[in-house]
């Protein structure tokens, strides 16, 4: 049996020259994204620690490093976040799986819904803040997660998201799975 070598066993390691070091600007333009794109995928912990951090405010990444990462990355325009897997604790599963529920009887009601009613349902009236506050804060929260639960539904099929032209809202259907659904609570 012949054994293949890679090219780093035939020839030795990669010198500097075949494995550069690059910076922010570099690397943007070979992902074909914006230098504070990859700033912040840095500060949240999506790009792999430099392979010089000589310098805290200019690190640079091997191309082999930056290579790596980006064939592991997805591709442009993917949403990440509708079929992510979700890891609670028993306890906040519960409440999340009782807050889907709770969309879908709102949704069994008569008359019709849109966005903002279930929100108002499961989210009562904002603080009267400026926005800085804690209570306002978790508020907004609250609010973006009420969201993420109507798309996990859309995502499983069990409501129909619809755009009324008149008013310009999002209304809500519940589809016959998501009644079959419900018939089975």
């Amino acid at each position: 049996m012949i054994e293949m070598l890679s090219d780093a066993e035939h020839h030795g390691p990669a010198t500097a020259e075949d494995d550069p070091l690059i910076s922010y600007r570099e690397m943007a333009r070979r992902a074909h994204l914006a230098p504070s794109t990859l700033h912040k995928y840095r500060s949240q912990g999506r790009l792999p620690d430099p392979d010089d951090a000589s310098a805290p405010s200019r690190p640079r990444w091997r191309l082999s490093t930056f290579e790596a990462w980006l064939a592991d990355r997805t591709s442009p325009g993917t949403r990440t976040d509708r079929h992510r897997k979700i890891e609670v604790g028993e306890d906040e599963g519960r409440a999340r799986a009782d807050d889907h529920v709770r969309i879908l009887r709102l949704l069994a009601e008569p008359e019709a819904r849109n966005t903002f009613d279930v929100w108002a349902e499961l989210n009562p009236g904002p603080p009267c803040h400026d926005g800085r506050t804690r209570e306002h804060k978790a508020w907004v929260n609250r609010h973006l997660e009420i969201y993420g639960f109507i798309l996990d539904l859309a995502n499983l099929d069990l409501l129909d998201r619809t755009a009324d032209v008149v008013t310009g809202t999002e209304q809500l259907v519940l589809t016959d799975a998501g009644r079959t659904f419900l018939a089975s609570r």
